[in-house]
C-alpha cells in the first residue's frame, strides 16, 4: 500500500513568526512561503503582486493567507486553488467567498479562555454575576451558551433590534449600540468579540467605560484591539 503524501501548503502572510509557529505546530506538513512583506506591518501589501509572486500563488492548491493582502480579482487568477485558509476569524478584506468556518470552534476556545478568569479568581458564585457580550454573533452566542450554563445573566450587544423569534435562549437581555451604557452599568464582566468595522473602531474610547464604575466591571477583550485606545483604557482604570 503506497504511503499517502501530504499536500503542499503555500503561505502568504505577514503574521509575526508564522514560520516558527508552523514549524512548531505543523511540523509534518510541507510548506512553501511566498514573501508577503514586513511581518506585522499592518496587513497591507504595498504594491501590486509581481509576476513571480503571482505565479507562485497561482500554483497553490492550499493557501494560508491574510485576506487583506490582495484584492478580490487576484483570487480568481489562482486557478489551482482548492482551499484558502484565513489566518484569523472575523471580518477582513473584501472577498466574496464561500465561508467554511466553524464559529462553534472559535466560540468554544474563547469561552474557556474568558471563563478562566472568574473561575480562578472570583469569590462570588457565577450564578450571581452578569456578563455583557459586545457582539452577539456566532462566536458571541457560543460564549453566551457556556456562561448561561454556569447560571450567569447574559447581556448581548447587537446592531439591530431582533424580533423574538431570532433571539437566543442564552441571552437574557439584548441591547442595541445606542444602549451600550445601560449594558455596561449592569454587567460584572464585559467581553468584547466585535470585529473591526467603521462602527466599532473606537466604540469604547473617551469616557464610555465610566458606566462600568458602579459594578467595577472586568473588561475582557478577545475581539479587535482598536475598539479602544490605550489612553482611554488607562483613563478608565484610574
Amino acid at each position: 500500500m503506497a504511503a499517502s503524501t501530504r499536500p503542499l501548503v503555500t503561505v502568504f502572510s505577514q503574521v509575526v513568526d508564522i514560520k516558527g509557529l508552523l514549524a512548531k505546530h505543523c511540523a509534518g506538513i510541507p510548506v512553501k512561503f511566498v514573501d508577503a512583506g514586513v511581518p506585522g506591518k499592518g496587513f497591507e501589501y504595498d504594491g501590486d503582486l509581481s509576476d513571480d509572486k503571482l505565479k507562485a500563488l497561482s500554483e497553490a492548491e492550499i493557501l494560508l493567507t491574510d485576506p487583506p493582502l490582495f484584492k478580490q480579482d487576484v483570487i480568481y487568477k489562482l486557478t489551482n486553488l482548492k482551499w484558502m485558509q484565513s489566518t484569523w476569524a472575523g471580518k477582513g478584506g473584501d472577498h466574496n467567498l464561500t465561508n467554511r468556518s466553524r464559529p462553534a470552534i472559535w466560540g468554544a476556545l474563547w469561552s474557556y479562555r474568558i471563563l478562566n478568569r472568574p473561575l480562578r479568581s472570583e469569590y462570588r458564585l457565577l450564578s450571581t454575576l452578569s456578563i455583557g457580550i459586545l457582539g452577539a454573533g456566532d462566536i458571541g452566542l457560543e460564549i453566551a451558551r457556556v456562561c448561561k450554563a454556569f447560571g450567569m445573566t447574559v447581556w448581548g450587544l447587537v446592531r439591530h433590534n431582533l424580533p423574538p423569534e431570532k433571539r437566543s435562549q442564552y441571552i437574557n437581555h439584548y441591547r442595541q449600540m445606542s444602549m451600550l451604557p445601560e449594558l455596561l452599568e449592569n454587567c460584572d464582566y464585559v467581553c468584547n468579540v466585535l470585529p473591526s468595522t467603521k462602527q466599532t473602531i473606537g466604540l469604547l474610547n473617551g469616557n464610555v467605560l465610566e458606566s462600568c464604575k458602579a459594578k467595577k466591571s472586568v473588561f475582557i477583550n478577545v475581539g479587535r484591539g482598536n475598539i479602544i485606545t490605550e489612553e482611554s483604557l488607562v483613563n478608565a482604570m484610574k
